[in-house]
């Protein structure tokens, strides 16, 4: 049996950088994924041009 006081081993920094990389990835391969929407074509942003396509079609 391990004492009362024994410090806990660092499993929680490991999980924490484990999770950092799972972000990272998850986010790089969404980017991936998603076609970038309008002309500039920034992280998949729609431009103030799609934006306006957005609300004429929706008013239909």
């Amino acid at each position: 049996m391990r004492s009362p006081n024994a410090p806990e081993p660092p499993a929680m920094a490991g999980g924490a950088i484990v999770l950092v990389l799972l972000m990272v990835a998850f986010v790089t391969w969404m980017r991936i994924e998603s076609p970038p929407v309008g002309q500039n074509g920034a992280g998949g942003q729609p431009s103030l041009s799609d934006w306006k396509a957005i609300q004429r079609l929706s008013r239909q």
